[in-house]
């Protein structure tokens, strides 16, 4: 018989089980924000140049590697970073920022347009995100508390692998992994008792936020809290 989690959590309360709880990010703004944007339209090239300004923490990187992050002041608190590239009209091109302190993440899409436009003050400055875990027993509990974002979604995004495939699967693409976890957008739950019998790990973990604020030219921001493997078992091992 396979177990449902709800009916965890009954026999759980029902035998006063102990709970853990920690607090791996407490409800704060997002640590990378992107503050500006100005554009400019070549009709020789049909080509749009946009300069992306960003405030972030002193450690924050880009993955792109062709777009390399200018500093434009710098302190032990916050640096104001900079981005600029080139999109051809229609070009869909994807930015991904992250910060290995505060493992905040920021994802940016733009869609090549002809405009020439400065805009100031983009993200949400009111939208705040915290991470709580709660371990009972044989069932670890992820929930996020969400403040002040107008955002269009927000859920945790589990990767999990039994070893057998290259870098594991999602929960919710797979519908084998449900006897492991069960996600409900900002709440995720996965039965430790059962991975550990079956050799499953936690491979990724991440909170995604996308953002509904109005669109400037295509740009369309996302923000993300999340572990790599190597935190996520850190994490468990505390």
């Amino acid at each position: 018989m396979v177990w449902s989690f709800v009916q965890y959590f009954l026999l759980l309360f029902a035998i006063r089980s102990e709970c853990t709880v920690e607090i791996l990010r407490p409800l704060r703004q997002h640590d990378i924000q992107l503050v500006s944007v100005n554009a400019k339209y070549d009709e020789n090239t049909n080509m749009t140049s946009y300069s992306l300004s960003f405030k972030a923490p002193p450690d924050t990187l880009m993955d792109n590697r062709d777009s390399p992050l200018i500093a434009e002041l710098r302190s032990q608190a916050f640096s104001i970073l900079r981005a600029d590239i080139l999109v051809s009209l229609g070009e869909d091109y994807h930015l991904n920022l992250r910060s290995p302190s505060t493992v905040d993440q920021l994802a940016v899409t733009i869609t090549g347009r002809p405009v020439n436009t400065s805009e100031e003050v983009f993200t949400d400055i009111n939208c705040k995100y915290g991470i709580r875990k709660e371990t009972y027993d044989v069932i670890t509990k992820y929930s996020a508390n969400v403040d002040g974002c107008q955002h269009t979604d927000a859920y945790f995004s589990a990767q999990l692998s039994d070893g057998q495939s290259h870098g594991g699967s999602y929960v919710g693409f797979n519908h084998t992994l449900n006897k492991y976890a069960n996600e409900t957008g900002t709440m995720l739950w996965l039965n430790e008792d059962a991975m550990e019998r079956d050799g499953v790990r936690l491979v990724e973990l991440y909170f995604l936020i996308f953002l509904s604020e109005k669109p400037l030219f295509d740009i369309i921001p996302f923000y993300a809290f999340g572990w790599d493997a190597n935190l996520t078992q850190s994490a468990h091992s505390d």
